[in-house]
């Protein structure tokens, strides 16, 4: 069946939307889109790539009826349900966000951005012991993912297992292809967890390195002063205070 006002099938619209979504045309794909819709409503081509576009554009809504209406149409591949779960995730509906990050893994067990994202929901949740299983898959499938590290090492430190907080916040840290912010915030991260082991020299160095990368050290600046207080050497401590001022005048 062709659209009577130009004569094109739904297959040919689909194409020209499929094209324009290419190029970044947007307002142009989501026409499209639509017009394929109203010749077959149940395309599942359609129906995603729309979503994907209406969760681009923060119209979270829209987005979420688009694929509702798409897990109607028939087989659902784990992208599908992966893209749907960030949504929900987007949106604050967590744990509908964890049914559908478990549906992709069970039709995609090696997805690892599902694994990630199903872990720091289960950590939001209070679930850590999954949390930290899910991290764990992450990182197997995908060794070099530092926000994995980064975050099974701050719930390691949280659960005071300061060893393995530390072990991980190193494993961040040696990741390459590091810019000097991710480099910064990873020598933040080891730093406390040294620190609340206790292991302070090397903690202060790690927060040195810090105030020196981060593109705002105001807590690094801070932490550093707590410990140099600790070892009672108040003229450090008061340097790192007023270093702290200077970045943010108003910090209580």
């Amino acid at each position: 069946m062709s659209d009577p006002a130009t004569g094109s099938t739904p297959a040919q619209i689909l194409a020209q939307a499929l094209l324009a979504h290419q190029q970044g045309s947007w307002q142009e794909a989501l026409r499209l889109y639509q017009q394929v819709l109203l010749q077959d409503a149940h395309n599942p081509v359609a129906l995603t790539n729309l979503a994907s576009l209406y969760t681009r554009l923060q119209q979270y809504a829209t987005a979420l009826n688009l694929y509702q209406r798409r897990l109607q149409a028939g087989e659902v591949t784990a992208e599908v349900w992966f893209n749907y779960g960030n949504l929900q995730q987007k949106m604050g509906l967590q744990n509908d966000a964890v049914s559908s990050f478990q549906t992709a893994l069970r039709l995609q067990a090696n997805l690892y951005p599902a694994h990630y994202n199903l872990g720091n929901l289960l950590r939001d949740l209070g679930h850590y012991d999954q949390a930290i299983q899910h991290y764990k898959a992450a990182l197997a499938l995908q060794p070099q993912l530092p926000l994995a590290q980064r975050n099974l090492g701050n719930l390691y430190r949280q659960l005071g297992q300061f060893a393995l907080a530390i072990q991980h916040h190193r494993l961040a840290l040696a990741l390459p292809q590091q810019n000097s912010q991710q480099h910064g915030e990873n020598c933040y991260n080891l730093a406390n967890a040294l620190a609340s082991a206790e292991q302070f020299a090397e903690a202060v160095h790690y927060y040195q390195q810090a105030t020196r990368l981060l593109a705002d050290p105001v807590e690094a600046w801070i932490n550093l002063g707590n410990l140099q207080q600790r070892a009672q050497d108040a003229v450090a401590a008061e340097r790192c205070y007023r270093s702290a001022l200077q970045q943010r005048r108003d910090h209580p």
